[in-house]
């Protein structure tokens, strides 16, 4: 068995550490992902770091541990770059007093570090439970913004105060019959559509944008057709275009947070002042989030960003939970000073395995 292998005696057989092969999924303990989810997050990125991102403690006749990350492309100024995004760990419950996830993480690193990956980047929220590495560094500061769609409902959820649920409500169908007006016409112009297949389209889409950007997931075909298409996870998809050239498009799905359902904006890409393109992708996002039965609408910034100020000024809130984009550098020349930057950013939650 390759990898480190465990010194501990007792009762429990001695596990060693070793990389994904062919056959590991039919092993996986219930409680994890599906095994067509977890082949799907794991095992199809289109990025390639040149070793395995799929670690494992195996005793010989059973897996007790494991931890993973997503390979992801990314542009830092003009380099495309390999990283690995979030982590993904257990450990069998009998095995809990010794450090199963903490001995592979470190033979994961020690791989990922020789074959030159820059770093790996997750997004830590409040509740986010610790990692088994202590060498995380805060980058950016994040918040969710919310926006409710039917105030009344929402109020209704929350509170037992029905004069106050019936106010809201009609104060709340105001607000957002105004903003949906003014993001029609502000959008006008701009033709949304849905999309079926991610084509060719996104391609020069990405060409185009990424030009105006220094730091960012790489948006192109085939991360996206990957990240929403290829997955058991339901996204909708938008494609924004201006005489029938691309010009931004919008992700989104629906969940329930708190027994709310929400609408949630998972990715919009435009160029940064396109404020057209943006309205008219926010009020197709909008539509459909209150055609599905949706209450409220959330969306993750950067925090003091440009696309922050844009959604607070039509109405969104910030949430108080805080979020930060936290790195772990594997190169000494991380993080890159343009990364201290929110200017230099596009980011949205669509960039991290959360939803």
């Amino acid at each position: 068995m390759g990898g480190r292998m465990s010194r501990r005696n007792g009762p429990l057989p001695p596990w060693g550490v070793r990389p994904y092969v062919r056959g590991d999924l039919a092993h996986l303990p219930a409680s994890t992902f599906s095994a067509e989810e977890y082949a799907w997050r794991f095992l199809s990125s289109p990025a390639a770091i040149g070793v395995p991102n799929v670690w494992y403690a195996d005793t010989g006749e059973k897996l007790v541990g494991h931890y993973a990350s997503i390979p992801q492309p990314f542009q830092l100024g003009d380099q495309r770059l390999h990283i690995l995004q979030g982590e993904q760990s257990w450990q069998a419950g009998g095995y809990a007093q010794q450090p199963v996830v903490r001995e592979i993480a470190a033979v994961a690193v020690e791989a990922w570090r020789a074959a030159d990956v820059p770093f790996v980047w997750r997004l830590r929220e409040g509740a986010t439970s610790p990692s088994p590495l202590e060498t995380w560094q805060k980058l950016q500061p994040c918040t969710w913004l919310w926006r409710p769609l039917r105030l009344g409902a929402y109020l209704r959820q929350k509170d037992q105060f029905g004069t106050i649920s019936a106010l809201g409500g009609g104060v709340g169908s105001v607000g957002n019959l105004v903003l949906r007006s003014g993001l029609r016409w502000r959008g006008r112009r701009i033709t949304v559509a849905p999309v079926g297949h991610v084509d060719e389209r996104f391609d020069h889409l990405w060409n185009v944008l990424s030009t105006h950007y220094q730091a960012l997931t790489i948006r192109d075909r085939a991360w996206l057709d990957y990240r929403y298409r290829q997955g058991p996870v339901a996204y909708q998809l938008w494609l924004a275009s201006h005489n029938d050239v691309p010009t931004g498009y919008i992700a989104t799905r629906l969940l329930d947070y708190n027994g709310v359902r929400s609408g949630v904006i998972v990715d919009l890409f435009t160029a940064p002042r396109d404020d057209r393109s943006r309205n008219a992708l926010l009020r197709t996002a909008m539509d459909f989030f209150v055609r599905a039965g949706a209450l409220a609408m959330r969306l993750l910034v950067l925090r003091k960003s440009y696309v922050e100020r844009w959604f607070r000024r039509r109405g969104f809130l910030r949430e108080s939970v805080p979020s930060y984009v936290t790195l772990l550098p594997l190169r000494s020349d991380m993080p890159h000073p343009l990364m201290r930057d929110e200017a230099r950013w596009h980011l949205m939650v669509g960039d991290f395995d959360l939803l």
